[in-house]
Parts: C-alpha cells; structure tokens; sequence
C-alpha cells in the first residue's frame, strides 16, 4: 500500500459560467496501475475521513457559536436552521462508496483522466505525475417550453 498524491478538477458547467475547482488530494493505493472502481472508493473513503475529522476537531468553542447563533435566529425569525446537522457524522463508508459507484454506472458525471474518458468501472487507470483527473457533473436539463 502507497500514498499517491492525485490532481483532481471538478467542472461545473451552466449557463452562466464553467467554473472549475481543483484538488489535490493524498489517495491510498496498492499499485500504480488501478481500475476506475478503486479508484472511486479511494477518494470516497479519502473525503469521508477528511469529514469525519474536520467534525471531530469543531471545538466545543465554535459549537457554543453555532448554538447561540441558532438561538438568535429562532428569536428574531421563528425558523431554526442547523448548518452541520449531527446525523452527518456517522457516514457509512461503504454505502457511500457504493453511492458513488451507481452514480457512475448511471452516468450521473463524466471521468477523465488526461486525454482519456472512463466509461466502465473496470477499466484501469495507469498513474503518473503529469495528468490530473476531471470529474464533470452532468445535470439534468430544464425544459424551457
């Protein structure tokens, strides 16, 4: 098992602008030559921890904050809003991982590697340092008629 450091760029496209946010993000892996499938799972698994421990490390201080602020909000507005609900931090990380697979498997968003797009799970990515990964989000159209 290795650490490999991966790019990744998200790509939003609308109407009004294509913005791209780029990431880079330490995968765990076992070789250099892996398949679309373990690859989904490692940055899946990789996201959640990185959820998990930015949760755990919220000091008891900043969560005082959040419960005056909501306090606040219930006086002045009548509507109460959690910005981190607690039921997010229990994350099943295979179910995720499987999430994400199905999203995939219904082409929910594109895959690109450099030059090369990914259609099947199965299909193996070789690594190297000078490509980074392009995740497209595809939404669905609005009819205008």
């Amino acid at each position: 098992m290795s650490v490999k450091q991966v790019n990744i760029q998200v790509k939003q496209l609308s109407k009004i602008s294509a913005e791209v946010e780029s990431v880079s993000l330490p995968i765990v892996i076992d070789s250099e030559l892996l398949t679309v499938a373990e690859f989904l799972k490692a940055v899946v698994l990789q996201q959640v921890e990185q959820y998990l421990q930015r949760f755990k490390e919220q000091s008891r201080e900043a969560k005082l904050t959040q419960i005056e602020e909501a306090l606040r909000t219930i006086l002045f507005t009548g509507k109460l809003r959690f910005s981190s609900p607690v039921k997010y931090k229990d994350i099943d990380v295979a179910q995720e991982q499987q999430r994400v697979l199905q999203a995939f498997e219904d082409q929910l968003f594109l895959l690109f590697y450099g030059e090369q797009e990914f259609t099947v799970l199965s299909q193996e990515i070789v690594l190297n340092d000078n490509n980074s990964f392009v995740f497209i989000p595809l939404n669905f159209l609005k009819s205008t008629f």
